[in-house]
Parts: C-alpha cells; sequence; structure tokens
C-alpha cells in the first residue's frame, strides 16, 4: 500500500514513537495524517518535520477525484438481413399441390 500522506519526517526521526510508550513507531512509510497532527501537538513538534504541507495541499489531497467511467468499446452491430434474391426460392415442390385432391 503506498503512502499518499504529505508529511515527511527527518531522517534522524525515523521510527520515533507516537506517544510516550506507545507501541507504534511512525516513519515515512506509515505515516498518515492523524499520526502528524499527534506529533505536531508535542512541544516543538515541528522540528521532527523535514515538510509539512500547507492548508491548501490538506485540502486537496482530501477532495476525491472524480472517478472515470469505463469506456465501452464499440462493436459493430450483429444481425441478420437477407438479400431479397436469397428469400425468393423455388418451393413449389414444399406447397401442398390443390390439383391433386
Amino acid at each position: 500500500m503506498e503512502n499518499t500522506s504529505k508529511y515527511r519526517l527527518h531522517a534522524k526521526y525515523e521510527n520515533i514513537p507516537l506517544a510516550f510508550g506507545s507501541s507504534i513507531l511512525v516513519n515515512n512509510t506509515n505515516i498518515t495524517p492523524e499520526y502528524a497532527k499527534q506529533l505536531l501537538a508535542r512541544p516543538n513538534g515541528e522540528r521532527l518535520f523535514a515538510y509539512i504541507p500547507t492548508e491548501e495541499e490538506l485540502a486537496a489531497a482530501e477532495t476525491p477525484k472524480p472517478r472515470k467511467k469505463r469506456q465501452v468499446k464499440k462493436q459493430p452491430l450483429q444481425h441478420n438481413i437477407k438479400k431479397q434474391s436469397d428469400l425468393e426460392t423455388d418451393d413449389t415442390d414444399a406447397l401442398p399441390n390443390p390439383e391433386a385432391q
């Protein structure tokens, strides 16, 4: 799973515990906006980060992109149109003979 968070920690703060005594270690591959907000709430929490996105970047990341509709391949229409000459057959043998009666 690829991390899409815009927050980046300094290299020396990779695998920092989320809180005192926490078993969650935060690094650049698993950082989320929620983790980043908790780290920023620490005293001098800004020093942990190499890059903190602006409010505009965060708002742009939160708005979902519209999904593209899948395009359907256009296939030729299937038809069974017969020519008039194919329809005209010699069916005189198949018709009942009114003279035979």
